[in-house]
């Protein structure tokens, strides 16, 4: 019977050491990052949605921004249209049920990808200067 709860014990402490290694870990050593996505914008038939994600970390080569584009009936079912840099003022909108206008200055960079099958255009637009002071 000893034996037994000296085994539970040491289970316990090795799980205790290990869970404190991993919280210690994760403080430490592992990059520091927050997600964050504007609002989604649906196309008018409400059959597709986009939205600006951005992840920016502490290290800023591990930082990310793209357009993602979703259905609503598999929300989990999505597609990277483009990679942004440069920016954070990135607007989406839709021009009809197939088109997705997506709305940057014009010193942004953008990595595009797709076309993808039976998934609405993507078009990107460029705002002017006089319309960025305003």
């Amino acid at each position: 019977m000893k034996r037994a709860i000296y085994i539970v014990v040491a289970l316990f402490a090795l799980i205790g050491v290990a869970y404190t290694g991993l919280g210690l870990y994760a403080t430490f050593f592992l990059p520091r990052c927050l997600l964050s996505s504007s609002a989604e914008a649906t196309s008018p038939d409400g059959q597709h949605f986009a939205v600006f994600q951005q992840t920016t970390c502490e290290d800023a080569s591990r930082s990310r921004a793209s357009v993602m584009m979703g259905r609503n009936s598999n929300r989990s079912e999505r597609v990277v249209l483009m990679e942004v840099k440069d920016t954070t003022d990135v607007r989406l909108t839709w021009d009809g049920n197939r088109d997705l206008i997506v709305v940057l200055p014009p010193s942004a960079k953008v990595e595009r990808y797709g076309p993808y099958d039976d998934w609405p255009r993507v078009k990107e637009q460029r705002r002017s200067e006089a319309s960025d002071a305003t």
